[in-house]
């Protein structure tokens, strides 16, 4: 079995919780896409010369308010949005590499496309 299909078997499907000090929700993989790069890119993680890129449904998402509550706006973010979508896929990006991680892939990861569920 490969990486590719290893990460389709245990992460692709898969619902991940998270929580830090300015967000809190959930999401959940929905593709994946192996990308094969010309060049080898060396990281803190190690080196690697495949990407993937991620597909996330943002099923649910919180942030902390300045009034000293947990707010979750109908129709999302409005004037953060790009500082907001920033700072999820850092959030998206730790948990799916730990997850990398048990499943022995060292691969690296690309391009993260978050959907928001309730925008159409």
């Amino acid at each position: 079995m490969n990486s590719l299909e290893r990460f389709k078997k245990y992460v692709v499907g898969k619902e991940f919780n998270f929580q830090t000090m300015i967000f809190k929700g959930k999401f959940t993989l929905v593709r994946v896409k192996e990308r094969k790069l010309n060049y080898f890119v060396h990281t803190a993680y190690g080196e690697y010369d495949t990407e993937y890129d991620l597909t996330v449904n943002l099923n649910k998402c919180q942030w902390w308010a300045l009034a000293g509550y947990w707010f979750e706006p109908v129709k999302g973010f409005r004037r953060g949005k790009k500082t907001a979508n920033a700072g999820l896929r850092v959030i998206i990006d730790e948990e799916i590499r730990s997850m990398m991680k048990l499943i022995g892939d060292d691969n690296g990861i690309g391009k993260i496309t978050i959907k928001w569920l309730h925008e159409h």
